[in-house]
């Protein structure tokens, strides 16, 4: 049985594929297992070569997210998470002028 592959948002794409590591239940590594990182290849490359540290601050930025939602939900019952994209700083930082991820 074949499973069909998940299409998400490009921006959370990305950082999925950079911060999978993060993700380490069996859950979680299911819902990743049914993703396809193919169409963010080229952007990662282009990212990985202007910023050789990308990696590691999206992985850094998810895990402090991570670690503040469970923080905060621990202190108090009554909470909401806002998420924010990076992606819009990439064009400020003229690395790319149109989206770099395109949706067929």
């Amino acid at each position: 049985m074949t499973v069909q592959k998940l299409r998400i948002a490009p921006a959370s794409l990305l950082v999925l594929a950079y911060a999978g590591k993060l993700y380490g239940s069996p859950v979680e590594q299911a819902y990743l297992s049914r993703i396809d990182f193919e169409e963010v290849k080229e952007v990662m490359d282009k990212l990985n070569n202007a910023f050789p540290y990308v990696e590691e601050i999206i992985t850094l930025r998810k895990q402090f997210v991570r670690d503040s939602i469970a923080e905060q939900v621990a202190l108090q019952n009554d909470w909401q998470v806002m998420i924010r994209s990076a992606l819009p700083l990439l064009f400020l930082k003229g690395l790319f002028t149109t989206s770099p991820i395109q949706r067929s």
